[in-house]
């Protein structure tokens, strides 16, 4: 009767970790895909809107830059949608994506980014 109780109960344990593991790599990829999709052109900043940004934020952008530590990048993309202009982050673990999330929030200051896993 014990073997079976200590059976069911690591089968029940099993089951639970397994739950928790699925739904944590399901919940991350959809953030993940959400964060990486593109606007549309015509909710995207002008490219000078874009300039003017990133000089006036030019402390943030560089906070950033430290915390890729030479492992992810940022793009700034001129060239899907003429006359405007959006930020590609690229970045190389989870806990980096965290740090830049924390830091600028949804937008950089106005300028929409894109959140890329190596």
């Amino acid at each position: 009767m014990k073997k079976t109780i200590l059976v069911v109960a690591v089968l029940a344990g099993i089951f639970v970790l397994s739950y928790l593991a699925y739904h944590e790599v399901v919940s991350g990829s959809i953030q993940s895909w959400e964060e990486g999709r593109k606007k549309p052109c015509n909710e995207l900043p002008s490219s000078e809107e874009v300039m003017k940004i990133l000089e006036e934020h030019d402390a943030a952008y560089r906070q950033i830059e430290q915390i890729l530590e030479r492992k992810g990048w940022i793009d700034i993309d001129y060239q899907r949608c003429p006359g405007k202009a959006e930020m590609d982050i690229v970045y190389p673990t989870i806990n980096e994506r965290e740090k830049i999330k924390s830091l600028i929030g949804d937008t950089f200051f106005g300028v929409p980014y894109r959140l890329n896993n190596i």
